[in-house]
């Protein structure tokens, strides 16, 4: 379900300010937690990752969508942006 809504629980600023390009090899030998949202058939799966390291928290994660939403879906033009 796609959602809008006028007022957001965590500002888009806030968010850019957190992020940085890291260097996961760097992380290697550290525990990983992952966190897996499976699709029913033509839906968004995806895979997430977190690595905590001297408090700091990294996060990484990896969206799927099968081809065949892009063409069949009803709402297939809100995936190709």
């Amino acid at each position: 379900m796609w959602c809008d809504s006028s007022t957001v629980w965590i500002p888009d600023d806030y968010i850019i300010k957190s992020s940085n390009v890291v260097d996961l090899s760097s992380l290697k030998g550290l525990n990983c937690f992952v966190g897996v949202d499976l699709a029913a058939t033509s839906d968004l799966t995806a895979v997430s990752y977190l690595i905590v390291n001297d408090d700091l928290y990294y996060f990484k994660t990896h969206y799927y969508l099968p081809e065949s939403a892009l063409e069949e879906k009803v709402d297939k033009e809100t995936y190709k942006l």
